[in-house]
């Protein structure tokens, strides 16, 4: 799984404010209203744990955008 700022093609959709996250063939981009400072994400502490310490699965992407600020 790879998460990033950003992802949208710059030409068509100007400077746009948004996280992407790649999962396989899926490409899911979030977009919001102000510029994104940061981000990060939680994973579910149980299965990690059952996974040997792997990525497991995620709980939450939680964003911090210019208007938080």
């Amino acid at each position: 799984m790879h998460i990033f700022a950003g992802g949208m093609p710059r030409a068509s959709y100007g400077d746009r404010h948004t996280v992407s996250v790649l999962h396989g063939e899926k490409h899911v981009v979030f977009d919001f209203s102000s510029k994104v400072i940061d981000f990060f994400v939680i994973c579910d502490a149980d299965r990690r744990r059952r996974l040997s310490h792997s990525i497991g699965d995620i709980a939450g992407l939680y964003p911090l955008l210019g208007q938080q600020i």
